[in-house]
């Protein structure tokens, strides 16, 4: 699965789409998720991927709103900076390759107030990043990552994750806690 996210942080963008064309010729089977709002002001981006895709049988492209069944359907997913890879490595316990884009301007990012991008250091514990410098590594960092098992991507989750699996629980407490405290007040 390729999910880039959009704008001047999208990794096609900036990575190109031969590693594309290398990974189909290979006979992956490959969906391209572009981000929703891609479609909406980078149209004849998309419109020009899929033209140079659309000879590739084993290339699909998911424009559903709900991006769950090719996140199930995927083995990897190659993305960006999107936060899409926490959402893929920690819901379905896969492996994520990171096509890193340097920050020039954080002020694109959601980040801008506290000056730094948490994700910006733990990326590798989710998977494999490069570079630009590094495009020529794609193809085998994909094979690399896809050997990545789900017990890595659990450690992580489990290290980063207070209350998984039983958040609601934890909030519920939390807030009686704090109606208790503010009764005594």
């Amino acid at each position: 699965l390729i999910a880039p996210s959009w704008g001047s942080k999208n990794c096609l963008i900036v990575y190109g789409v031969q590693f594309i064309k290398q990974l189909a010729n290979l006979k992956y089977r490959i969906i391209i998720r572009p981000h929703p709002q891609s479609l909406k002001v980078e149209k004849e981006f998309i419109q020009t991927i899929q033209s140079e895709l659309k000879d590739f049988d084993n290339i699909l492209f998911d424009f559903d709103i709900d991006g769950s069944e090719s996140m199930r359907q995927a083995d990897l997913l190659i993305s960006d900076k999107s936060s899409i890879r926490f959402d893929f490595a920690f819901l379905y316990e896969k492996p994520v390759l990171t096509l890193d884009i340097p920050l020039k301007d954080l002020s694109v990012y959601e980040a801008s107030i506290v000056g730094q991008l948490w994700e910006e250091s733990h990326s590798e514990q989710l998977g494999i990043r490069l570079t630009p410098d590094q495009k020529s590594e794609i193809v085998i960092a994909v094979k690399k990552a896809l050997d990545i098992t789900p017990q890595d991507i659990r450690s992580f989750r489990e290290s980063t994750i207070q209350n998984w699996g039983h958040s609601a629980e934890a909030i519920a407490d939390w807030t009686l806690n704090k109606v208790k405290e503010l009764r005594k007040l």
